[in-house]
């Protein structure tokens, strides 16, 4: 496999969401790239600026927001692709907005709400 091979597959990737640099690493061993080719790919798209952990991070949040997830749920998705929680905190989300947006869209109150609530 050439460098060129593996710059065209993390441009594939990068297409369909932004990717972290750490999460093209790994996807990349695991195709069995030699790590000289996959740091030169990865060096090559930081340059073009196809590859971004900050874009990365925040879109990521802007997911997880959509799914009404928890703040430790985000925090956790975010380590787990190998970002920082900074991110985090520069997105404003809040666990109680979260979980209010998530009992209306389930039509959930009292006894019930709080039963929900507990178990995640």
């Amino acid at each position: 496999m050439t460098q060129t091979e593996a710059f065209a597959r993390l441009v594939r990737w990068v297409k369909e969401r932004d990717r972290s640099v750490a999460d093209v690493r790994e996807r990349l061993a695991r195709l069995a790239f030699p790590e000289q080719e996959i740091e030169a790919a990865i060096k090559k798209a930081t340059e073009l600026g196809y590859l971004n952990d900050r874009r990365a991070g925040e879109s990521l949040v802007q997911r997880e927001v959509a799914k009404h997830s928890s703040r430790a749920a985000i925090v956790q998705k975010l380590h787990a692709a190998g970002l920082e929680d900074a991110t985090l905190e520069d997105s404003g989300v809040n666990d109680a907005a979260a979980a209010k947006a998530l009992l209306q869209k389930r039509k959930l109150h009292g006894v019930k709400a709080a039963r929900f609530l507990a178990s995640r």
